[in-house]
């Protein structure tokens, strides 16, 4: 049989994308997950597609070198119907001059971008497409970050070191899982990101960022080369929470970042000094992201077993930390902890408690020292804005609530952007110098933004939002600005609605006007900014209907 005149392929992008899950990141190229079948349609110059007579094969490529061995390239030929579990092509109709194609890649495939090529006599190319894993996520699909992502699988060391190795092990979600670890974590300004646990001054501070959009986009907009990036994971949550610490990767690691211990250390007068440990201060409230929501969901049970539970003490005896698990029980005597009330609000006065207990039957004569200082979320501490020192007994078996007065006039020069207040009680016994410490670090609500759409979301039709967000200080607001954002809604861009000033109890409105670019569940991002309150987050799902 004399070989198909192929005039032109059409690979289908629209309705392929869109049974893939994938239209969201475009429809101008073909974007495909593995183990699910595609559709190309051929359109011949002459001849026609004749079942049982004409033949041709195909080649699937991937990465700089190819090989069938590594994984990088696939040859498979016409057959009666396309296999799930492999490599396959089966004609699916024809009609006259057309001929349709269902191809499907396996479900461990290398993901990447991929060349396809028809062979018959000759190579015909018939176009590139993108293979992606299968699992997926609604409204994360914003315009560049798919190919800044790919882009970064082609910086990693390991790719730029031996490509044909790296490539080859793209079928493993482990292995890029730790790639995209190691290349989101590093500690050069050539990399993704560089951490900075103090000042932020010589780039831009963690709380500035509404998601990880932006920050792809800066690295791309920059050199993009790798810098030594150290990665982490992944490894079994259930490895975690049972304490098995041979498992790979860096279990020792990740157990330790759920179940460490914080130390504090008491200087006295003389200069001697006091260790005193919290053995159930960290990993307490383990979250993340609700699904379809955005609320905080607990996830800290499936990493470790409730505190003080037999469970928890196997794995810890597993897990070679006996220190945390024998320790004795506290002996009677002087007990203190913060008590803090609802409604802690940035712009308000309030109180905090000091909660002292004597569980002993006789008097003790105590010291308190009560301080309230601003820190940030590395835990570095800044300025006092509240202070209490004083003497006091306590009467046997029975306790004293001491409150201590936060006061916006005094607490607003001290907070940073991260509105944390680190509260800090000791207590010393007069008589025999020993102290107990109590903890705790508050967090001051910032006023709520208010997102109202006016009119009914469509796909391609001008849409307005009123945002409004009012003043809670006792002093005017300056140089505020409002900047909006959201995924395939302001084109990727930000739109930045600037207000003079706002008066103490008056509201800051604004109305912004954007074109949603496809259906479906979208999420609009505010940001608000002025001289007294810093990045103050609004958010607000919207349905585009078509």
């Amino acid at each position: 049989m004399a070989a198909l005149d192929i005039e032109r392929c059409e690979l289908e992008c629209e309705i392929n994308n869109f049974g893939h899950r994938t239209y969201l990141n475009g429809r101008d190229r073909l974007i495909v997950r593995r183990g699910q079948p595609f559709t190309i349609t051929l359109h011949l110059r002459s001849g026609q597609f004749q079942p049982g007579m004409t033949t041709f094969s195909f080649v699937a490529e991937t990465g700089p070198s190819l090989c069938e061995s590594a994984g990088t390239k696939a040859e498979f030929s016409l057959s009666g119907a396309v296999d799930l579990n492999q490599w396959s092509a089966a004609v699916s109709c024809h009609s006259g001059n057309t001929v349709s194609l269902s191809i499907c890649s396996p479900p461990d495939a290398r993901i990447g971008r991929y060349s396809l090529t028809m062979t018959q006599g000759g190579s015909t190319r018939l176009g590139d497409f993108i293979l992606l894993f299968n699992p997926w996520c609604p409204g994360v699909f914003e315009p560049g970050i798919l190919d800044a992502c790919l882009q970064l699988l082609d910086m990693n060391p390991k790719y730029l070191s031996n490509s044909d190795q790296d490539c080859s092990k793209r079928n493993d979600p482990i292995y890029v899982s730790r790639v995209v670890s190691a290349m989101i974590n590093c500690n050069d300004d050539k990399g993704v990101l560089a951490g900075n646990w103090g000042d932020c001054s010589d780039g831009v501070s963690p709380m500035s960022w509404n998601g990880s959009v932006e920050i792809l986009r800066n690295w791309c907009g920059l050199a993009c080369q790798p810098a030594r990036v150290f990665c982490c994971g992944t490894i079994s949550v259930k490895a975690i929470k049972e304490g098995e610490l041979t498992f790979k990767y860096d279990a020792p690691f990740v157990f330790a970042e759920v179940n460490a211990d914080v130390v504090y250390w008491v200087k006295h007068k003389d200069g001697s000094q006091k260790k005193m440990s919290y053995c159930d201060e960290v990993g307490q409230h383990i979250s993340t992201k609700s699904v379809g929501k955005d609320t905080r969901e607990d996830i800290t049970h499936l990493y470790k077993y409730p505190e003080g539970s037999e469970e928890e003490r196997h794995v810890f005896e597993k897990a070679n930390h006996q220190n945390m698990l024998l320790k004795p029980k506290p002996a009677p005597g002087l007990g203190i902890k913060i008590k803090v009330t609802e409604g802690m609000k940035k712009g308000c006065d309030f109180n905090v408690y000091a909660v002292v207990t004597n569980n002993t039957p006789k008097p003790k004569e105590c010291h308190l020292t009560f301080c309230a200082r601003a820190t940030r979320y590395n835990s570095t501490v800044g300025e006092e804005c509240g202070m209490k020192d004083l003497g006091m007994q306590i009467p046997p078996n029975e306790g004293k609530q001491i409150p201590l007065r936060l006061n916006y006039s005094k607490y607003c020069e001290a907070i940073k952007e991260d509105n944390l207040i680190k509260l800090v009680a000791l207590l010393i016994n007069n008589e025999t110098i020993d102290s107990v410490l109590a903890v705790r670090d508050i967090y001051l609500e910032n006023p709520e933004i208010k997102i109202k759409i006016l009119g009914e979301p469509k796909q391609n039709r001008k849409l307005a939002a009123e945002i409004t967000l009012k003043n809670p200080l006792s002093e005017p607001l300056h140089g505020c600005l409002f900047c909006v954002e959201g995924g395939n809604l302001t084109d990727g861009k930000a739109i930045q609605e600037p207000i003079a000033s706002v008066s103490p109890g008056q509201e800051a409105k604004v109305k912004v006007y954007f074109t949603p670019k496809q259906s479906g569940l979208r999420k609009l991002v505010v940001d608000f900014n002025s001289n007294k309150l810093r990045d103050v987050k609004g958010y607000r799902n919207i349905i585009i209907g078509k």
